[in-house]
C-alpha cells in the first residue's frame, strides 16, 4: 500500500497552492532558485511564483547629471526587463502561474516588503557563496532576508 500524502498545512488551514517569492537579480544563483521551483513544481507541489526584483534607486549623481529622467526611469525598467526575461521564460516553459513585481529600493528591505504584500508563504533565492570578509564587510542580502523574513526561506547556492 502506498503511503498517503498528508496535506500541507499552515495556520490558515489546507493551502491548496504554494505562493512563493522569487527574487531575482541577473545572477546565475537566481536562475539555479527557479529550476529549483521548477523541480517543485515537477513533483507535484502546486505553485504561483511572484518574480521579485529590485533595483537600487539613482544615486544623487545619477539624478544631477542625467539631463533626461524618463531616460533614467526606461534604463531602469530595462534593467529589470533584463533580469525578469530568463526566469520568465523558464517559468512559461512549464506553465508555471507568476506574476512581476519591480521596486525601487535596498534589495532586502524591498523584497520582505514584497513577500509580505504579495501574502507569499516561502521565498526561494539564490545565494552567492562569499568570502568572510566580503560578507563582513559588505553583508549579504540573502542572510539578511533569511534572518528577518515572516516565512520560510530556502536559499540555493550554486551547484559545484
Amino acid at each position: 500500500m502506498p503511503p498517503t500524502q498528508a496535506p500541507l498545512v499552515s495556520t490558515l488551514g489546507p493551502i491548496s497552492m504554494l505562493k512563493i517569492l522569487l527574487p531575482i537579480d541577473r545572477s546565475a544563483a537566481s536562475l539555479d532558485a527557479v529550476r529549483h521551483v521548477m523541480n517543485l513544481a515537477l513533483h507535484g507541489l502546486k505553485v504561483h511564483v511572484v518574480l521579485a526584483h529590485a533595483e537600487r534607486e539613482a544615486s544623487v549623481y545619477e539624478l544631477v547629471t542625467s539631463r533626461d529622467s524618463d531616460a533614467l526611469a526606461g534604463a531602469v525598467q530595462q534593467a529589470a526587463d533584463d533580469a525578469f526575461e530568463p526566469a520568465e521564460a523558464l517559468l512559461r516553459g512549464m506553465h508555471i502561474p507568476f506574476e512581476r513585481d519591480l521596486t525601487l529600493g535596498d534589495p532586502a528591505r524591498v523584497v520582505l516588503e514584497m513577500c509580505e504584500r504579495h501574502q507569499c508563504q516561502l521565498i526561494v533565492m539564490g545565494a552567492q557563496v562569499k568570502s568572510d570578509l566580503a560578507s563582513a564587510l559588505f553583508g549579504s542580502v540573502s542572510h539578511t532576508i533569511a534572518n528577518h523574513a515572516p516565512v520560510p526561506v530556502t536559499l540555493v547556492h550554486r551547484a559545484a
